[in-house]
């Protein structure tokens, strides 16, 4: 079962054990790797979105370092 603060979020994001955004906030992720994190678990799940979603991802990685 998620650990979800909003079980009413998208499902894209519940795929898990455990919401996206309660484990990016359990690791203590920043934006920009939190951001990363949440477009590739995202990629391939929403409509037409895993070259882009993979895309910000990368731009997201690429603005932390």
């Amino acid at each position: 079962m998620a650990t979800t603060t909003d079980p009413k979020g998208p499902k894209y994001y519940k795929r898990g054990s455990t919401d996206v955004w309660d484990f990016v906030r359990e690791q203590g992720l920043n934006f920009h790797l939190g951001n990363a994190i949440k477009y590739i678990c995202r990629a391939g799940y929403k409509t037409n979105s895993k070259i882009q979603d993979l895309e910000k991802a990368i731009h997201y990685l690429t603005n932390e370092l």
